[in-house]
């Protein structure tokens, strides 16, 4: 059985950036982030260091470490765009420092992270490692601290066979509802994109969501004990 993670940490991971290498750059906007950066800066957010999973080169995350004033830690399959950002982040003088690795094992400590951001990449998570990359957001991610998730964002649930090699799948689906769901964050924040451009897309396919979430600093903050005695 095909398993997405070892396709992109052996071949596609350096497949997918040398095809969208021109589009890797600090120096074109992307809407997605800049809508996060305003609402971090409008929100008061103490951002001390920002991780981005699925990060590329780290072209976005050159841009939060900049407008935020913080340290960046990129995970990224791709021996190519590890070595090109951390090139770049070193050129440019940034505390950024990029790692070759996979959503459900990230390099970091429990809650170092002020800010975790899904950057475009869910999509492309095989379908038995999805949920232990959320548990892994959730691991390093401060309490009070925020997570992002950018991604497809259609009317349905589905999946698509992936352009570019046989065996994998792009799974489409709305994302917000697996933190939403453990009651552990608070949706703080949600915009529609197009994958074409910005704002909302009639075409259901070609709908993609930032969606920005509370970490609440009580482990359970909508639970209470139980009375004695009961099961």
């Amino acid at each position: 059985m095909t398993i997405q993670r070892d396709v992109f940490l052996e071949s596609e991971g350096d497949g997918f950036f040398d095809r969208n290498r021109a589009h890797l750059t600090p120096d074109l906007a992307r809407p997605s982030t800049t809508m996060l950066i305003d609402f971090l800066s409008g929100a008061g957010a103490k951002i001390a260091l920002a991780t981005e999973i699925g990060c590329g080169n780290g072209a976005e995350l050159v841009k939060l470490c900049k407008a935020l004033g913080c340290e960046g830690v990129g995970i990224e399959p791709s021996a190519q765009a590890v070595a090109d950002g951390n090139r770049m982040a070193a050129d440019r003088g940034l505390p950024m420092t990029l790692h070759r690795g996979t959503a459900e094992a990230l390099p970091l400590a429990d809650e170092s992270s002020d800010l975790v951001l899904f950057g475009f990449c869910l999509y492309l998570v095989d379908r038995r490692h999805l949920l232990p990359a959320m548990g892994e957001a959730y691991r390093v991610l401060r309490p009070g601290g925020y997570l992002a998730i950018v991604d497809f964002d259609p009317a349905r649930q589905h999946r698509r066979a992936y352009a570019h090699h046989e065996g994998l799948w792009s799974y489409k689906q709305d994302y917000s509802r697996i933190p939403l769901a453990t009651g552990l964050f608070s949706l703080a924040a949600k915009y529609p994109l197009s994958h074409a451009g910005n704002g909302f897309d009639a075409d259901s396919d070609e709908r993609v969501g930032l969606s920005i979430f509370y970490k609440e600093p009580a482990p359970y903050p909508v639970w209470q004990d139980a009375d004695k005695g009961a099961s």
